[in-house]
């Protein structure tokens, strides 16, 4: 008999609410106004609300839609119109498998906004975003991910005009561009005029935060698991807003209905939130494992500078002279003398030494004349201006050079007499028998 009294007291209570310590519906509705915890947490205005799940809006209701001025109205039927053309997840939103290879070697650079040319806003810097005097909102180009408990992001608001309203939130894809976060089904966003959230309706504002201002930071939560999302205002947490996303694929979207200047936080910088930079709450690692590239300037690992000044420490530069250019490939040198530029060809050999195109060791170069030059390259002919070869190989008038070495004299002379002794040239016929 006791154990049956004490069983229905148990249920009895259970039903009420007040053996748990739960409160009733009506309690729990009343709270009005936002509070600090003792644990610092900014309480919101209200509960935490169930992502209703509709194909079109309850709340637009004909008085509502009847108070719309004329270019609210053609925006709000837009975004329907494309909602019915694009529903959410309509397209592949899943992290493809280069995706996730670019998300291994940039780490958290591999997320960057996405701006849409058809309205006035521009992204600098892959997360620095500049609005206009037009309604928009830009989205990631990759959703949040799903592995960890929580993923946080933030947007600092650098510039923000006092009449221009800021929405933080999230988004499925694809979405308006000309609607705020939390305007359109499938949508959640944190405003700044009044401190309201929204969920898939301009007229779902619930009571939520306080509002923000030029300067301050506001930050998004996301947990996968049961698909929850909260926010944050300059490091201090406000209350879950609204959950049941987990079935989605979100992406970070910031919307403004006039001109700001806006800076994103992923995770490549520490977050203002501090729970989020002990519990590592990024998108990804700050770093992949791609190496980044070398700095503008250093001469480190140059191959060029390296060559050089192995050169220049083995052969000591003459005085007078002056490295213009060395290539480490071909050990070809240019030097700046006083009477001009002069060539040096060279290669390393075995033993170290350098030596010159003649195969010659010289611990210093040797500049090329006439006298020491070899011969040209069988089939060789000089032509003259027009075309023609030339007749006096002696003294050339045209260009008025005149060769100084006979064996060059010798060599160009007979090169010249077998080119025009050729049995295929046609002006061979015109020819004396010497060759002349």
């Amino acid at each position: 008999l006791i154990i049956t009294i004490a069983t229905a007291i148990r249920s009895c209570g259970q039903k009420a609410g007040w053996l748990t310590g739960s409160s009733s519906p009506s309690s729990r509705n009343r709270g009005s106004g936002s509070s600090s915890g003792r644990d610092g947490r900014v309480r919101g205005r209200g509960q935490i609300h169930q992502v209703p799940d509709w194909e079109q809006d309850p709340d637009a209701t004909e008085g509502r839609l009847a108070a719309l001025s004329d270019t609210e109205r053609q925006a709000y039927d837009a975004a329907q119109a494309f909602q019915i053309v694009h529903p959410p997840n309509s397209v592949p939103t899943d992290i493809s498998l280069s995706q996730y290879l670019s998300i291994q070697e940039k780490g958290v650079s591999a997320w960057e906004f996405e701006a849409s040319y058809d309205h006035q806003l521009f992204v600098h810097d892959r997360t620095e975003l500049s609005f206009s005097t037009q309604v928009a909102c830009v989205q990631t180009n990759l959703p949040l991910p799903k592995q960890q408990e929580v993923y946080y992001w933030e947007v600092k608001m650098f510039e923000k005009s006092p009449n221009t309203v800021v929405s933080v939130g999230v988004t499925t894809k694809p979405y308006p561009t000309n609607r705020l976060p939390g305007w359109n089904r499938h949508s959640v966003g944190y405003f700044s005029d009044n401190g309201r959230k929204y969920c898939n309706s301009p007229w779902s504002g619930y009571p939520y935060g306080p509002i923000y201002f030029e300067g301050d930071v506001i930050g998004c939560g996301y947990r996968p698991r049961n698909g929850t999302i909260f926010f944050t205002r300059n490091g201090k947490r406000i209350d879950e807003a609204f959950t049941g996303f987990g079935r989605m694929n979100l992406f970070p979207t910031v919307g403004a209905t006039g001109p700001c200047v806006l800076h994103v936080n992923f995770g490549q910088s520490g977050f203002v939130f501090v729970e989020a930079n002990v519990k590592k709450w990024g998108l990804a690692p700050a770093s992949g494992s791609l190496a980044p590239p070398p700095a503008y300037g250093s001469e480190l690992g140059s191959i060029l500078l390296e060559a050089s000044g192995s050169a220049t420490s083995q052969s000591p530069l003459p005085s007078g002279r002056r490295p213009i250019l060395q290539s480490s490939s071909s050990r070809t040198q240019i030097y700046q003398t006083g009477s001009g530029l002069r060539r040096e060809d060279s290669f390393q050999g075995v033993g170290g030494a350098s030596r010159d195109v003649q195969g010659g060791s010289s611990s210093s170069p040797v500049p090329i004349t006439l006298a020491n030059m070899s011969a040209p390259p069988p089939n060789y002919s000089s032509l003259d201006r027009h075309g023609h070869p030339r007749n006096d190989v002696h003294g050339i008038e045209d260009d008025r050079v005149s060769i100084a070495s006979t064996d060059s004299d010798d060599s160009a002379t007979l090169l010249l007499g077998d080119a025009q002794l050729n049995p295929n040239n046609p002006s061979n016929s015109d020819l004396e028998d010497d060759g002349h």
